[in-house]
């Protein structure tokens, strides 16, 4: 099985050379395999993201909340599914993987929870004469590579308040452990995010390094050893 892109909304296949099998680190299995995406690749995702961002960032948070907390019930609903995936791609315990899927949906919920903490970022006279105002906004395109030891938990502990704050994002899975990630975007789509709001590119240093450089990404979330696998 190849896994598959995420951009604009439609799967499509990766146009690097590189392909990494995903191993399951105790049998040596091969469950399924990655294609390296290119430059070309990553630029149309950051591209199609800035664009939705427009948008996105000017959606009423009510609404973007809406979304995650369709996704919040989805990885409830899926998560023996989830915390099977994420067993076979890095070889943790159920008990562990149900523990990191436990975390990262409990992420989704904090950030779910986003509209009464904006309201409260200011205070009047902290000082005689003085008030501290806090101004929040989103800010465009972020950049989330991850690791191969949390492979859900990392991109969980990022991902749902980069979508509450009105950002777009493209996500570089670990070559090594992608599976739970996989399911879990096509859990966002189930869930109705707009076209663009989320994108995923498989591979490696590469395409890692692609996402870094590009102009129009504004943050990276990042994760690994230099080699990015």
């Amino acid at each position: 099985m190849e896994l598959k892109n995420y951009i604009d909304g439609h799967w499509r296949h990766a146009t690097g050379v590189e392909l990494t099998a995903v191993l399951d680190p105790k049998t040596g299995e091969t469950l399924a395999q990655t294609q390296s995406s290119s430059a070309e690749d990553v630029d149309m995702a950051v591209t199609i993201a800035a664009e939705t961002f427009i948008t996105w960032g000017r959606t009423p948070l009510t609404e973007r909340i809406k979304f995650l907390l369709e996704l919040k019930a989805l990885m409830e609903a899926y998560r023996d599914d989830i915390a099977e995936l994420i067993v076979y791609e890095n070889g943790k315990t159920m008990e562990q993987a149900q523990d990191e899927l436990r975390h990262a949906i409990a992420n989704v919920g904090a950030a779910c929870g986003i509209a009464s903490t904006e309201q409260n970022l200011g205070s009047e006279f902290v000082v005689d004469g003085i008030d501290d105002f806090v101004n929040s906004g989103s800010i465009g395109v972020v950049g989330i590579i991850t690791s191969f030891d949390f492979p859900l938990l990392f991109p969980f502990s990022f991902i749902p308040i980069v979508l509450a704050t009105g950002n777009t994002f493209v996500l570089k899975p670990s070559a090594r452990a992608p599976l739970s990630m996989q399911m879990v975007v096509e859990l966002m789509e189930v869930a109705g995010f707009p076209r663009g709001v989320v994108n995923m590119v498989h591979g490696r240093t590469d395409t890692a390094n692609a996402i870094i450089g590009h102009p129009l990404v504004k943050a990276v979330r990042f994760g690994g050893k230099t080699a990015v696998c």
